[in-house]
């Protein structure tokens, strides 16, 4: 496991998604909250809006679709860096920068998980992600992206060569297609123009419903991390190695 004195890491995220079928009420949120005020004593009630898309097409469309507002529920650590987010058949814990480290956001993982396997009967899930957002900085005015990531765009001889940005990511397939790894390298407005700013995500899911059974979800989470840290160092060169100060 690489460590690095300038962790780049903004946001990690553990998605629990249940089947439809899984029994839901309303006292959840708050048996959940019960359990887990020791803690995350702070809790808020919030809303957003979700399109749902009520005709027959499969892709996403505007077309026939209404726009409702879905409620949550959050539960927020003392310094608000961690929180569980908890809405219908889906719950996640959330921690923002600084991120510590693996083992300290497992243990919380691991914390959630056992209180929701108390609280909700379920024996599988339709979907499980973990996921790392990553903010890199380069003191630079102007880079070679080759330079610093082995994942950029390709830009062919008969385009323009200079870019003001870009967007580039590939799905990546593990474990026989039962699970993806979506990966995206985006540019993003810079600190100050002595900088180049990027945005490096990195989405681990199952995408096979109901493969993984509740107790085998923490083994399937400890290995989605080992992919997520191979995939990243796979994503950057030295140079940018440096830049994150690698403890040697």
């Amino acid at each position: 496991m690489v460590k690095y004195n300038n962790s780049p890491i903004i946001e990690a995220a553990c998605e629990f998604l249940f089947a439809g079928e899984t029994e839901w009420d309303s006292a959840i949120p708050g048996l959940i909250y019960s359990e887990a005020k020791e803690f995350f004593p702070n809790r808020e009630q919030r809303s957003r809006n979700v399109i749902i898309n009520s005709s027959q097409q499969k892709a996403p469309s505007l077309e026939g679709a209404e726009i409702k507002r879905k409620e949550y529920t959050i539960f927020l650590n003392q310094d608000k860096t961690m929180f569980i987010k908890v809405s219908e058949r889906s719950l996640s814990i959330n921690q923002s920068s600084p991120y510590s480290t693996w083992d300290e956001f497992k243990k919380y993982i691991e914390y959630i998980f056992n209180i929701t396997n108390k609280v909700i009967k379920f024996d599988s899930f339709q979907r499980i992600g973990l996921r790392y957002v990553n903010l890199i900085n380069i003191r630079e005015k102007e880079i070679d992206p080759k330079s610093y990531f082995e994942l950029y765009p390709s830009v062919g001889e008969r385009l323009p060569q200079e870019t003001v940005s870009f967007i580039t990511g590939c799905i990546f397939p593990f474990s026989n297609e039962r699970d993806a790894c979506r990966v995206q390298l985006v540019t993003r407005a810079p600190l100050d123009e002595n900088t180049m700013s990027y945005t490096l995500d990195i989405d681990y899911s199952l995408v096979k419903p109901r493969s993984v059974l509740a107790d085998q979800t923490l083994n399937w989470i400890e290995n989605a991390h080992n992919e997520v840290e191979k995939i990243f160092e796979g994503c950057i060169t030295d140079a940018l190695r440096e830049v994150f100060g690698e403890v040697k």
